[in-house]
């Protein structure tokens, strides 16, 4: 008889032992998932290149409204634009950014870091170029309701842009389009510096650079922002045309490369932790 005592004393001790390790681990897990703000889910997509025009074609395309033939087009007659236009696009470089969230939110801020030494953000270098002496030239190819401004730090090096209407929905997901501004530091006027060099981290023939680094902040009415992991920007190992004007009858293809933004992971994925906790719980009592 004492023994049953016994054994019923210790499996209900287990049990509330188990319990209470379970209670514990779903804490921590709401814990982490409230100061970390995985409430919201956030995902993007950057792509960066000469030509916006052809930016704006690549997602169209990935839309469906424009055809395969169109977008071939399209990019053929980018890479035929005069050698000198082609060679301060690359200086002033198009970005497109999308919102891929999966579920309704807003991206609502986006920073570019350099961190190849001896170049800047600039201001464009005419008024003709949109830049107005900020750092961002909207275009008209953003998603009708898109607008970005942009401000910079005290180096010159950190770029934040600031978003309105840039929104992921059921329907779509908007996309900006703009231009960006770089000069060399110090500053030379015959000098134009390729994006592939400062940004992606291409040998221009100097050797590798330091590619830039991108981070996104997504804002949700009602929940906290929240912020992907900084990602690095993605480009070819080497160029032989930066800062070059080609002969335009040898001119290379207009180029596009393209970085996905971490993903902020959602409520679920909380979820799921907890119970991998307690599965591990449960194994390390049994052993």
């Amino acid at each position: 008889m004492k023994n049953t005592l016994l054994h019923q004393f210790i499996s209900t001790a287990t049990v509330i032992r188990y319990s209470l390790a379970s209670l514990a681990a779903l804490v921590l897990v709401g814990l982490a998932a409230s100061t970390s703000h995985a409430v919201v889910i956030g995902n993007f997509n950057f792509m960066i290149g000469e030509s916006d025009r052809y930016l704006e074609a690549i997602l169209d395309f990935n839309r469906g409204e424009i055809t395969q033939a169109q977008l071939n087009a399209i990019h053929h007659e980018e890479s035929c634009k005069n050698p000198s236009i082609r060679l301060q696009q690359r200086n002033r470089p198009a970005i497109l950014v999308q919102n891929l969230s999966a579920q309704e939110n807003e991206l609502s801020t986006f920073v570019i870091d350099l961190k190849q030494a001896g170049f800047s953000f600039g201001l464009g270098d005419s008024p003709s170029e949109g830049f107005n002496g900020t750092p961002v030239s909207p275009t008209n190819r953003s998603d009708p309701g898109v607008g970005v401004t942009g401000v910079l730090d005290a180096t010159n090096t950190k770029l934040t842009l600031s978003f309105t209407g840039l929104t992921s929905t059921p329907s779509i997901q908007n996309a900006a389009i703009f231009r960006i501004d770089l000069d060399p530091t110090p500053f030379i006027s015959a000098l134009y510096p390729d994006y592939r060099e400062v940004l992606l981290g291409s040998d221009a023939g100097n050797g590798p650079t330091d590619p830039a680094m991108v981070q996104a902040t997504f804002s949700m009415t009602g929940m906290p922002d929240a912020t992907t992991p900084l990602t690095t920007l993605n480009g070819p190992p080497t160029v032989s045309d930066a800062g070059l004007l080609e002969v335009y009858h040898a001119q290379t293809p207009t180029n596009m490369f393209e970085t996905d933004g971490g993903t902020i992971p959602e409520p679920a994925t909380a979820s799921l932790l907890g119970i991998a906790m307690l599965g591990l719980i449960g194994r390390r009592r049994r052993a």
